[in-house]
C-alpha cells in the first residue's frame, strides 16, 4: 500500500475460517490514496503471489462537492476493503494426501 502511494489508517484481522482443506485468512483494511495509487495498489494485489481476494470494496472521495484542487494536486480517496487469501491445512494424522 505504501509503495503505491497510499497511507494505511487501520488494519484489523478477521477470524480465520476453515473451508475444506483450506483456511481463509482475512484482513479489513482502511487507507487513503490518490486515484493513481489506488489503481497501482489493486493491480499489485491482483498480480502478486499468493493470490488475494478483495471483497466489500468501498472507495469514497475525501473532497467535498465543488472542490477544485490546485494544479498537479490529486485529492485522496478513502478506501475500505476486505482482503483475504487461502492457505493449505496440514494433512490429518494417519491420512495420506493425494
Amino acid at each position: 500500500i505504501e509503495s503505491g502511494g497510499g497511507k494505511i489508517i487501520t488494519i484489523q484481522s478477521a477470524q480465520p475460517k476453515e473451508e475444506g482443506r483450506f483456511r481463509q485468512i482475512g484482513l479489513n483494511v482502511q487507507m487513503f490514496a490518490p486515484t493513481a495509487g489506488v489503481q497501482k495498489i489493486l493491480f499489485a494485489l491482483e498480480t502478486q503471489m499468493p493470490y488475494v481476494f478483495i471483497d466489500n470494496l468501498s472507495i469514497r472521495a475525501t473532497a467535498f462537492r465543488g472542490y477544485r484542487p490546485n494544479p498537479g494536486v490529486e485529492p485522496e480517496l478513502n478506501v475500505q476493503m476486505d482482503v483475504s487469501s487461502f492457505s493449505s491445512l496440514p494433512a490429518a494424522a494417519g491420512r495420506s494426501s493425494p
